[in-house]
């Protein structure tokens, strides 16, 4: 939610020089400098909201000019709604509103002057002017109304900037894929020529420049803001604009993407890397939104609220606790009940926001859900929950034939055919804390600063939410707020005893990675499992157990769950030999498609960012956060599904962050224990 901006001041020597000079920077909202706008306060008890009229102008060089009005959210008003990013606040700049000066952002500015019109006046509803930022108790009631401000609205603008290199052709391809919806073959051609026009774009050097501006579009400031996910989901009809030009954002830019990813997948396995379609379609914000409006009409509960934070964790808000409350307008679509947990009041501190979502998840049950009910991050993986009886029928033919009974006299029960995921465990919030955030805003290592960006890749979304290393056993544990203290059951299985090389830079190419993961290779392959781990039942190849180790054991594709056998005995030469051949210009880039060497390598850079390899005392396969150190302990919390990285601290324990540790993802831990292989637990406390 962004704020609204005052006027102030401050004086900057400049050098060399001894003379100041004045540096405009937005900070609040205020008149003549100083002064707060003389807002007339709003009827919270009647869900009364303001909208912001902007007069018409003959010319682009007129100031612009606006009038507020107020009105009721569940009265039929007309107005458009304004999803926006409100970029920098220096040098903000100032409009009319009622009469007197209001500065804006540039970015702000940029949009009121795009949507004003010549001849009529035109009604929106902009954060920025419409709420009182200054007004601590108007903002708790005001965000609580978004998603009703949204709904009610009859368009909702999208206003990414100004126009930018071949944005208008870009836009226009858009548009006409929007118009596709009703007439698939108004490009001409049958229906089966409409269907490849995909495969034909991409491979047309003329229509290159849509999508280096399609790249550009999806990379833009606007998508990475965390209040766009309810103002786009609940926004009526939203409209992409940019510069003069505006297409659909469901009905064009979704569409063009799907059909993009849809068409790159269809691709021979093994093609060369595609640096325009690979950055596109890696982590792609408008995409994510449109999958979240897909799901719109299945209810949410916490565990999607705790599974979309986690999805969105790299998503900015301008206030930390915004990245809470803008979520909570989908519960409230879904009738859940928070406000027993959950405070909205702008005047708390962080720290208490997200310790009302951790007591919110102790709160939780532990069961499984249906594929109707499921909301539970991205991909969740559903196995068949299946009874067989025996009829009497069967019973009888087989004693008349004289045989035993077969598996084809078994019947499934129809009432059981039905899809189930996981019973999902309590304590996975401990998967989004971690070192890396110890000590901000005064948080414990054990408590998610939601307001902080995660540097690694979520094992249990990666993974499609399937590994179950504790079981389906309830958490054991408690939680003391003063101090910050949080005591848990869980098992020890292992410190760490080697750890791999860090990657040389945070976002490291594919050539840096790819011998980074050669020392990683050469560490795990130099020493063996010990037998007294060897929990499963059959051994894979050490070569298997490490591959499987970074990559989570799971595959890029979501569709499929778990590695190819293509990645598990991958010819470590092989994978350097590819990757430094893309480096040289000339040589070829085609591998043997059974290789899935490129698929490999994007998967490494999304589950090794912010990792590392490291091998427990046992010789164990771990993926580890960067910060883990020679000693840090492995284990199994009763509740979370994920294992934990723990390091001692004194009598106390600090959460490190959750690991990947294979042969110990599904249950086997606890099983190991119930056969006296493994001792039992022990109390953590975690500070």
């Amino acid at each position: 939610m962004s704020y609204l901006l005052q006027m102030f001041s401050s004086s900057q020597p400049s050098i060399g020089s001894s003379m100041s000079g004045k540096v405009r920077v937005a900070h609040g909202l205020g008149t003549s400098g100083t002064e707060p706008f003389p807002y007339v306060d709003l009827d919270s008890s009647k869900k009364e909201i303001r909208l912001v009229t902007i007069l018409p102008a003959k010319s682009s060089t007129i100031q612009v000019a606006c009038e507020l009005s107020h009105g009721f959210s569940g009265d039929p008003l007309k107005y458009e709604a304004l999803s926006y990013c409100w970029g920098s606040i220096h040098n903000p700049i100032a409009i009319l509103l009622d009469n007197r000066e209001f500065y804006v952002t540039r970015n702000l500015h940029e949009a009121l002057c795009q949507f004003r019109l010549q001849d009529k006046p035109r009604t929106l509803w902009i954060d920025a002017i419409c709420i009182n930022q200054q007004s601590i108790p108007e903002r708790n009631s005001q965000v609580l109304l978004m998603r009703t401000i949204y709904i009610r609205s009859s368009t909702t603008l999208i206003w990414i900037g100004p126009a930018f290199k071949d944005s208008d052709k870009m836009m226009d391809f858009i548009s006409l894929e929007d118009k596709r919806l009703l007439d698939p073959t108004i490009d001409g051609g049958d229906e089966a020529w409409a269907a490849a026009r995909y495969a034909r774009a991409m491979e047309d050097p003329l229509l290159k420049p849509v999508w280096v501006a399609l790249l550009k579009l999806c990379q833009q400031p606007y998508w990475f803001r965390m209040w766009i996910v309810q103002e786009v989901v609940f926004g009526t009809t939203p409209q992409i604009c940019v510069g003069s030009k505006s297409a659909s954002f469901f009905g064009g830019l979704t569409r063009v993407l799907s059909s993009l990813s849809a068409e790159r997948e269809l691709e021979a396995l093994g093609m060369p890397p595609n640096d325009i379609w690979d950055k596109l379609l890696a982590d792609n914000k408008p995409q994510q939104i449109g999958f979240d409006k897909k799901k719109i009409d299945q209810p949410k509960d916490l565990r999607w609220l705790v599974a979309t934070l986690i999805r969105y964790r790299s998503s900015l808000a301008t206030d930390p606790r915004d990245k809470i409350i803008s979520l909570l307008g989908f519960l409230d679509e879904s009738g859940a009940r928070y406000d027993q947990f959950v405070t909205v009041d702008y005047s708390r501190p962080v720290l208490n926001f997200c310790l009302d979502i951790f007591k919110f998840c102790l709160n939780d049950k532990r069961e499984a859900t249906t594929v109707e009910q499921s909301v539970v991050g991205t991909c969740t993986r559903f196995t068949a929950d299946m009874t067989y009886k025996i009829s009497q029928e069967a019973v009888q033919a087989a004693e008349a034939e004289g045989r035993d009974l077969e598996v084809s006299d078994c019947q499934l029960l129809p009432q059981t055919q039905e899809l189930r995921s996981r019973p999902h465990g309590v304590l996975n919030i401990l998967t989004a804390a971690g070192y890396r955030n110890m000590g901000v805003d005064g948080f414990p290592s054990w408590l998610p600063h939601w307001g902080q960006p995660s540097t690694g890749q979520s094992i249990d979304d990666r993974s499609c939410n399937r590994f179950t290393a504790s079981g389906t056993s309830e958490p054991t544990c408690v939680l003391l707020v003063e101090p910050s203290f949080f005591q848990f059951f869980g098992f020890p299985v292992g410190h760490i005893s080697y750890l791999g090389d860090k990657h040389r830079n945070l976002n490291p190419s594919r050539v840096e990675l790819v011998h980074t993961v050669a020392s990683w290779y050469l560490l795990g392959l130099s020493h063996q499992r010990s037998p007294e781990w060897e929990i499963r039942e059959g051994s894979p190849s050490r070569r298997s157990e490490f591959w499987r180790t970074l990559v989570f054991d799971s595959y890029i594709d979501r569709n499929f769950f778990s590695a190819p056998d293509e990645w598990k005995e991958m010819n470590l030469d092989w994978l350097i030999a590819f990757v430094e051949s893309t480096e040289k210009p000339g040589m070829s880039r085609r591998m043997d498609p059974d290789d899935l060497i490129n698929e490999l390598m994007t998967m490494l850079l999304r589950t090794t960012h912010g990792r590392r390899f490291a091998l427990a005392a046992s010789h164990a396969c771990l993926m580890v956060p960067e910060e883990a150190e020679k000693g840090d302990v492995v284990v199994v919390v009763l509740g979370c599904d994920i294992p934990l990285l723990l390091r001692r601290s004194g009598d106390r324990w600090l959460l490190i962050g959750d690991c990947f540790c294979f042969g110990m993802m599904e249950g086997e831990v606890l099983q190991a224990i119930e056969q006296g292989i493994l001792e039992g637990g022990e109390l953590f406390t975690l500070c």
